[in-house]
């Protein structure tokens, strides 16, 4: 995850224009594994399984208690602070770390990075809110914070965000939106999704990681996306293309991707992708 290439921009006009089309959950964001849009009186669907292909975040398994209660030791090394900490404090732990201070440890500096991915690209990049302490002190222990369901806690952080978003816009208009959450793999599933966005040149797959994984390593944006384009490539069209996201052999077997297997691969690798395949038919894009 911290290999991805090159991204100029987050699209603003092409996250607004599917946020303006979500349909919030009628049931809460509580075990929800899928996202609605509504695009020209079709359904189109950013499934949970389609999240954990283009992030490769680990689902399923237990959340263990975290201690949030107060720092622990790695902890109060680089934010002896008090209670509250917020990602800008995190960025600056890493920006200023040196290995050579007293008391710092060899992993420090990977523990600090982690962090950074999670509190400003995974949770989002407002760099002024607070950040879990229980996370902080999770990142101390690597083995239990790799194990950790990361899947489900950023999906959750999506789902939240994206409602969010949805309401300020309706409530408000276009205007200024901020976004939190893990937007960028929002953005990866739209270059996955609709042909039209990597046909026209505005992003393509990096050459030589035309198989990488996860699918969010893959992906380079070339130009900002116009409203204008997008109006008349999807949001305003029709008869707009949807490709399938449909999971290659190698992906079903990477230990990364697991609990998709699990879930999608009991009768074999040809039935899962028959079963994707008839599931888009059915419910990825479909008449409203």
């Amino acid at each position: 995850m911290l290999d991805v290439p090159e991204v100029r921009w987050i699209s603003n006009g092409l996250l607004v224009g599917l946020l303006e089309r979500y349909k919030l959950p009628k049931q809460g964001i509580t075990g929800c594994k899928e996202m609605k849009f509504k695009i020209k009186g079709r359904k189109v669907v950013f499934t949970k399984p389609e999240f954990e292909l283009i992030t490769g975040l680990r689902s399923g398994g237990n959340r263990i208690t975290l201690n949030d209660e107060r720092l622990g030791d790695f902890g109060l090394r680089y934010f002896n602070m008090g209670k509250s900490v917020q990602r800008c404090h995190i960025t600056d732990a890493l920006v200023q770390h040196n290995r050579d201070d007293p008391g710092v440890e060899t992993d420090d500096v990977v523990k600090l990075a982690l962090l950074h991915l999670l509190g400003n690209v995974m949770f989002g990049h407002q760099s002024c809110v607070s950040f879990p302490i229980g996370y902080i002190n999770l990142v101390d222990d690597l083995d239990a914070f790799d194990k950790f369901p990361w899947g489900e806690v950023i999906w959750e952080e999506l789902l939240t965000h994206a409602g969010r978003c949805a309401q300020s816009i309706k409530a408000r208009g276009r205007g200024r939106v901020t976004f939190g959450g893990f937007v960028f793999a929002l953005q990866v599933w739209a270059f996955e999704k609709f042909p039209s966005l990597r046909e026209s040149g505005h992003c393509q797959i990096v050459k030589g990681r035309e198989d990488w994984i996860p699918r969010c390593l893959r992906w380079e944006i070339y130009a900002k996306i116009s409203t204008q384009f997008l109006h008349e490539a999807i949001f305003e069209n029709p008869e707009f293309e949807v490709s399938k996201i449909v999971p290659s052999e190698r992906e079903l077997n990477d230990p990364s991707l697991a609990l998709f297997a699990n879930e999608y691969i009991r009768r074999g690798i040809d039935d899962t992708v028959q079963h994707i395949e008839s599931s888009e038919k059915a419910a990825t894009v479909e008449e409203i």
